[in-house]
């Protein structure tokens, strides 16, 4: 049974109207990789973060889970006519960035907390001669 996002991959690239050499050329993978992705062999998430990447027109979760539109253009157009907030890749991506460096903020924090306790220690450590 082929895979539906190998399936969903398929109906992208006969959207752009291109081959599997000229798609596979473009995402820096061959003819012979694409060619077996529309068999149904997994397509490796790097592959997947390429393809995103080289066309931001096609709809993430469209190509992953099938949901809403194929193209961004139309899930907008969609969306403001009838949907909840519409959140854009870059919206994402900043809100990522954001909760990392909250994340980096958090961990350089405890990381000087335990330094601060582990300092009396090492003292007494020190004047132990261990």
């Amino acid at each position: 049974m082929k895979n539906a996002v190998n399936e969903r991959l398929g109906i992208f690239i006969d959207h752009l109207k291109i081959t599997n050499v000229d798609f596979g050329d473009s995402i820096g993978e061959t003819k012979q990789a694409v060619g077996n992705w529309l068999k149904d062999v997994k397509i490796p998430v790097t592959s997947l973060g390429d393809i995103l990447r080289i066309y931001p027109q096609l709809n993430a979760r469209w190509l992953l889970t099938g949901e809403g539109q194929m193209l961004e253009e139309e899930r907008k157009a969609t969306t403001e006519e009838s949907g909840p907030a519409y959140t854009t890749k870059i919206e994402l991506m900043q809100k990522v960035m954001e909760l990392q460096e909250k994340y980096v903020t958090t961990i350089e924090r405890e990381n000087e907390d335990l330094r601060k306790a582990a300092e009396p220690k090492k003292e007494k450590l020190s004047e132990t001669g261990t």
